[in-house]
């Protein structure tokens, strides 16, 4: 279905009733003007779930439900969302958490030609990321997956993303899963899945990983390698936390560079969408250096 030039309108009339001109919609929400400006003009069908939370939050109403109202079916707006969390759940605000979880649960309750279990998948990681008890992590994921996970075969072959994100978390979480260590089953992830968020997530957990087995030379040659492919992909946030976990083995075990790959780290940082990211690692960075010098 072409998207609808009525809901172009409206949201032209709803900046104009609250006083915005384009540029400050672009200052609140980060959407680029020539975005914002096409949209309103109807030259773009398709917007996405991220861009029409980021106008629900500033015009103060459900443009999603709107939209899914004027133009497309259910499970097309749920395709989107789908594909949006994939790429950066974990930096999310809390009011977009908020916004999402009521979203999901107006799908729930209306459809039935959604994918159940990837909607349940997208439940468990926004409790997951809210929680403090991270083993109902662990026992709703085996639920949901009927434990398939505690087979490695099916750790390489499986192609579904939400999956192995929560999959990676759990490994962030606990040495051992089934009969696996941690590290075997990142490693499988890494080889064996083409998706490029998974597997830069499985770099950054592997690597992190073998820093806190005390693994740091290991944990060099396997970052070497993930940032190559990084570079390749042009992961922003990925680079910014391959040198970090760069700078964390190289300061272990004393190297000239380590404050080289900090610095990358940063400069990497300061070009993200994650505006937490950079803050976090300076914080970290900060109370390793001083903690060195006193030493």
């Amino acid at each position: 279905m072409k998207y609808s030039y009525e809901f172009a309108n409206l949201l032209k009339n709803l900046r104009e009733n609250m006083n915005l001109t384009q540029e400050d919609v672009e200052f609140y929400t980060g959407i680029s003007l020539r975005t914002i400006s096409r949209l309103e003009n109807g030259n773009i069908q398709k917007p996405t779930i991220e861009t029409l939370i980021s106008l629900s939050r500033v015009y103060q109403v459900d443009l999603v439900d709107i939209y899914i109202g004027k133009c497309y079916a259910h499970y097309t707006i749920f395709k989107s969302l789908y594909n949006n969390l994939n790429l950066d759940l974990d930096s999310i605000d809390f009011s977009q958490k908020k916004f999402i979880m009521n979203y999901i649960q107006q799908l729930d309750n209306r459809t039935s030609t959604i994918n159940n279990k990837n909607l349940y998948l997208i439940k468990i990681y926004m409790d997951y990321l809210d929680n403090d008890d991270k083993t109902i992590l662990l026992s709703r994921f085996n639920e949901i997956t009927d434990n398939k996970f505690m087979n490695e075969k099916f750790v390489a072959t499986s192609n579904n993303i939400l999956e192995l994100r929560l999959l990676i978390n759990i490994c962030n979480e606990y040495k051992t899963y089934g009969s696996l260590h941690r590290n075997e089953i990142l490693e499988f992830c890494m080889k064996n899945n083409k998706n490029p968020i998974i597997n830069i997530l499985s770099y950054i957990s592997l690597t992190n990983s073998l820093y806190i087995d005390e693994e740091y030379e290991k944990s060099l040659k396997i970052l070497n390698e993930a940032i190559s492919y990084a570079k390749s992909i042009g992961s922003i946030d990925g680079l910014t936390c391959l040198y970090y976990n760069k700078f964390l083995c190289e300061n272990k075990l004393e190297l000239s560079d380590s404050l080289d790959s900090l610095r990358l780290s940063k400069t990497f940082a300061e070009h993200s969408k994650n505006v937490g990211l950079g803050k976090i690692i300076s914080n970290k960075s900060k109370i390793l250096i001083d903690r060195k010098s006193i030493i």
